[in-house]
């Protein structure tokens, strides 16, 4: 019996271990990233290895699983860039984390977020992290004022209240 519970013990924090990440600082993230964007997450969808949506609430992410779920952005105002930033993007979250639909589109549709992401096409800087309250506007700015090779480039697209962000996100 009390070796059933040791394989069981080492098989679970192993799980575990698989899918935590080491933290990282606020100022770490904003140096890796290439954009720094506040939007407005309008859709949260899945999607399997081929692509195809999945409209099952109960679609699960996670280690052994084909699926992704995506997060749907209205950008708002671009803090940030290297390259221009569409109006709209389709960012792909880390499908090691365990995630239902349904859990993913309660908690993000509709929240106005700032996005740390990096290269052309726009992916997360870090599999956590990447997503941060818009309070901490100032404290990014500060952070990309001090890095050499970052020109703070702040580029207001437009700023919407809570009816507009309804109509643009198709009735939230």
């Amino acid at each position: 019996m009390k070796r059933v519970f040791t394989s069981f013990l080492f098989f679970f924090i192993g799980n575990i271990y698989a899918t935590s990440i080491p933290e990282m600082s606020l100022p770490e993230l904003v140096e890796l990233a290439d954009h720094v964007v506040i939007g407005t997450v309008c859709k949260v969808d899945i999607v399997d290895k081929e692509n195809e949506e999945i409209f099952d609430r109960q679609a699960r992410t996670g280690p052994g699983l084909d699926n992704q779920i995506r997060l749907h952005i209205d950008i708002d105002e671009v803090i940030y860039s290297s390259t221009v930033v569409p109006e709209k993007l389709v960012i792909g979250l880390w499908s090691a984390w365990h995630h239902s639909l349904g859990g993913a589109k309660d908690a993000w549709e509709g929240k106005r977020q700032i996005f740390l992401l990096k290269s052309d096409s726009f992916k997360l800087v870090y599999p956590a992290y990447f997503r941060r309250n818009v309070a901490d506007q100032p404290r990014i700015e500060a952070i990309l004022n001090k890095l050499p090779n970052k020109r703070y480039q702040k580029r207001a697209l437009w700023v919407l209240d809570s009816q507009q962000v309804a109509r643009v996100c198709g009735g939230l």
